[in-house]
């Protein structure tokens, strides 16, 4: 091989730069999925609603009657612009109380609060915190989500250095790439908070796709 050829090989030409190309445009993804948090945690306005031992007696309620339902078991409070909202963490303590005999329609004063178990939200929207109840005593559990996704993309940036150069850069760039659509996939049916934790913290581990991909594209490039 002459001289001329050899340089004519080395040069960054039409191949290398269709693979960087397909390389950039595998990241979109991960870069699209970093915003998955403004959707999946997205919070719309919502408040206590009726205690379900009461609600089911009522399963075809009207609308007044269930407005007279929920003022005599949410209390009302005000918000930080001092507006007065329906309580978004307590219910009115009517255990002792019969709803089905009251027929005059006053609403019950009384003065003992319990956190609720159930809330309405606006319907707006529809999101991980609404599904599993990230709100009041678990609203912990929000910012919890952040710390899971951000433990296990830590790990993930850790392995994928020691995994590229035992298995390769391309077998891990292909199963990092897959693993990241299957584990979204398996987020979108998760039944309980627990396992929606457990997949977050695969989601962070295998969004790792751009270091394989910039990887891999340092190789291409340097060939």
């Amino acid at each position: 091989m002459s001289k001329e050829e050899f340089e004519e090989l080395n040069v960054f030409g039409f191949y290398q730069k269709r693979l960087s190309l397909l390389l950039l445009l595998s990241t979109i993804p991960s870069c699209a999925l970093t915003f998955r948090f403004l959707f999946t945690l997205y919070e719309p306005e919502f408040h206590c609603d009726v205690p379900s031992a009461l609600s089911e007696n009522y399963l075809n309620v009207t609308k007044s009657k269930y407005e007279y339902l929920l003022n005599s078991t949410v209390p009302w409070t005000t918000d930080d612009k001092q507006e007065l909202v329906r309580s978004e963490c307590s219910n009115y303590d009517v255990s002792d109380i019969d709803f089905l005999t009251n027929k005059s329609g006053t609403v019950w004063l009384v003065n003992r609060t319990l956190p609720c178990k159930q809330w309405r939200f606006a319907q707006d929207g529809v999101s991980a915190l609404t599904e599993f109840k990230f709100v009041c005593e678990r609203a912990w559990m929000k910012p919890f989500s952040f710390t899971i996704y951000a433990v296990g993309k830590m790990c993930g940036t850790f392995a994928i250095g020691p995994t590229s150069d035992k298995f390769g850069r391309r077998v891990v760039f292909l199963a990092t790439l897959a693993s990241q659509f299957l584990v979204a996939l398996l987020m979108s049916f998760s039944p309980t908070a627990s396992m929606y934790m457990s997949i977050l913290f695969f989601t962070g581990a295998t969004d790792v796709v751009y270091s394989a991909a910039f990887s891999l594209g340092i190789e291409f490039a340097s060939t």
